[in-house]
């Protein structure tokens, strides 16, 4: 772990993020939703920044909000997929908010109401890339390839 910068404190959150996987199939709220995409994205992000030669603490600040907007993308791309496997990653007053039902979802019943609550899901994973990208410094970029293209191909995905 040494030689790469991985802290025990990541793997740990990556952990508690895997059961919280195993636990948990709705959130309440994003802020709930956002403290699971800090356990169970941000760590692997922060490490593989380590990996890749972060120089600069800006660039761990990058790669945790970069985790977060990948987790985000994944939970839009794969509403389906996981309302077949009973897990419903929307935060239930967002689903409340925009007057989906859950049975909606679950019954991959697509709506005007739905089209809106994806798109305000999409346009917050957006922010979080957004807001990654000015937190990488310009002396890391390189280094943070591999990062930057995974960004890319999520924002891809998803439009």
């Amino acid at each position: 772990l040494e030689p790469f910068r991985i802290l025990q404190r990541c793997l740990d959150d990556i952990i508690d993020g895997a059961e919280m996987d195993l636990l948990q199939t709705r959130y309440l709220d994003f802020i709930a939703l956002e403290h699971y995409c800090q356990l169970a994205a941000a760590p692997a992000s922060e490490c593989a920044a380590n990996i890749n030669g972060s120089t600069a603490e800006p660039t761990l600040d990058y790669a945790r909000h970069l985790g977060v907007a990948l987790r985000l993308t994944r939970i839009v791309r794969n509403v389906g997929e996981d309302a077949r496997r009973g897990r419903i990653y929307l935060p239930v007053n967002e689903l409340q908010q925009f007057g989906v039902p859950v049975a909606d979802i679950l019954n991959a019943r697509y709506s005007d109401n739905f089209t809106s609550l994806m798109q305000f899901q999409y346009d917050r994973a957006s922010r979080y890339f957004d807001s990654a990208l000015t937190r990488l410094p310009a002396q890391d970029r390189s280094a943070q390839l591999s990062g930057l293209i995974a960004a890319v191909c999520a924002a891809a995905q998803t439009t």
